[in-house]
């Protein structure tokens, strides 16, 4: 049997149907809405969990009265924690009340449940949850104590900051929790947490992971008197240490930490040059482009290659985007290293300069039917919203290669190009294209 159809078919649905779907949420089929819906009332609990999925995976909020009702009446574990995950992916406050109502219930729900519950009441800041929470953080259960410290910290109350300082000076409780309230401390941006956290940060015989979460959460507080202590934990060697240090730098004034972050970009571990980069990837960082761009294009490591293309995007000067416009063009860079700068440029610079290397790479790629460089300069493009980019778009459109038809249409949905309505209708009447035809349909309706 000859399987090359199938594995045709199956390509064509990965590419196009699948990325439809997820791009016209607000567009889901009313029948399969209304058999959804039914599923979610009278199905089992496998079923009602694959629609659950498929709804997280289009990001549709249509059927969120009824998720809700479920979340409130379910005895399954499982499905109550696909619902909460449902919201939070969504930062959806809507379940808030039932949400806060089975915590208050803890003592009567599985450890799993109560942690997708703290999870969710942590991502939208519940302040209704907060007494519940700190309750929590003296639970028996330490998957559940850890994770309402964490709660708290994301919570944000400054009132939770001191909870959790009793409890880091506590002896008595558990040292196992400890490195997660010193997290929990910098969430919060506890100043009254400064002096403890130093004293972690200097002492060589704390815990390593300690010290690596007090520089994290010293460079999340901000204060400037933290700078030489992290400086000094830099200095000490231990590649994990010198990257959570070269992290926290990265939060205070460039003046201060310049010289250093610069080190950073040239030290042995490859997490410490990340870091660095990051620190880097602002306006201030303009003086460090000329070794970004060395490190984007010879660092050993791809990772870091990306991390340096997407601090000159966030530097954002002449010499930075010249660079990066250099890396989009060069067809001797690995794929992933054409597609970062792409994307650097485009979140950052969709000057004329880089529409016209956009137009050039797509004239060099479409001559030699380079298609995964079109594949990728397509997908970015279609989603972005910018008005410079109309001319992309019609050049996509007259493509003959149609996954480009397809995604200039999305890219003048995107951005509610009317001016091409006609173009669009066309499309839908005459491409040979079968996708191509559906998508303009459906454009149309949109437009």
């Amino acid at each position: 049997m000859d399987r090359k159809p199938a594995v045709v078919l199956f390509l064509w649905l990965l590419v196009f149907c699948l990325p439809l779907a997820a791009q016209n949420t607000g567009d889901t089929s009313k029948s399969f809405l209304e058999e959804w819906r039914q599923t979610l009332k009278y199905g089992i609990d496998q079923e009602i969990l694959e629609v659950i999925q498929k709804l997280k995976g289009l990001k549709q909020t249509a059927l969120d009265n009824e998720l809700l009702e479920l979340l409130g009446s379910s005895v399954s574990t499982d499905v109550r924690k696909a619902i909460l995950d449902h919201f939070t992916q969504e930062k959806n406050a809507a379940a808030e009340g039932i949400a806060v109502t089975l915590l208050e219930n803890y003592e009567n729900e599985e450890p799993d449940l109560i942690r997708a519950l703290l999870i969710y009441l942590g991502e939208i800041k519940s302040r209704k949850a907060e007494t519940t929470v700190g309750a929590l953080v003296s639970n028996d259960n330490d998957s559940i104590a850890e994770q309402a410290i964490l709660t708290l910290g994301k919570i944000g109350n400054p009132a939770g900051g001191d909870l959790l300082l009793s409890k880091l000076d506590d002896v008595e409780y558990p040292p196992a929790r400890k490195s997660q309230i010193i997290v929990a401390l910098g969430d919060l941006g506890s100043a009254k947490a400064m002096d403890t956290l130093i004293q972690i940060v200097e002492n060589r015989d704390a815990d390593k992971v300690w010290r690596m979460y007090a520089c994290e959460s010293l460079g999340k507080i901000g204060d400037p008197r933290a700078v030489p202590v992290i400086k000094k934990a830099f200095a000490q060697g231990d590649p994990l240490l010198k990257s959570y240090a070269i992290g926290a730098l990265a939060n205070f004034s460039m003046h201060d930490v310049f010289d250093l972050l610069i080190q950073g970009l040239k030290d042995n571990y490859w997490k410490v040059r990340i870091a660095a980069a990051r620190g880097l990837a602002r306006p201030e960082g303009a003086p460090a482009a000329p070794i970004l761009k060395y490190k984007a294009l010879h660092d050993p490591e791809n990772v870091v290659r990306r991390e340096a293309i997407r601090a000159l995007g966030a530097i954002g000067t002449g010499e930075a985007f010249t660079a990066l416009r250099g890396l989009f063009e060069d067809t001797g860079q690995t794929m992933d290293i054409r597609e970062s700068a792409l994307a650097a440029l485009v979140d950052n610079d969709l000057s004329p300069a880089t529409i016209a290397s956009i137009e050039r790479v797509l004239a060099y790629a479409g001559k030699r039917n380079e298609q995964r460089v079109l594949d990728f300069i397509a997908r970015k493009l279609s989603i972005t919203k910018a008005g410079s980019l109309r001319p992309i778009y019609v050049i996509f459109m007259e493509s003959a290669y149609f996954v480009l038809r397809v995604q200039g249409i999305r890219g003048a949905v995107t951005n509610n190009m009317h001016d091409l309505k006609d173009r669009i209708r066309e499309l839908s009447e005459k491409d040979p294209n079968s996708a191509v035809k559906k998508e303009a349909l459906s454009a149309l309706e949109q437009m």
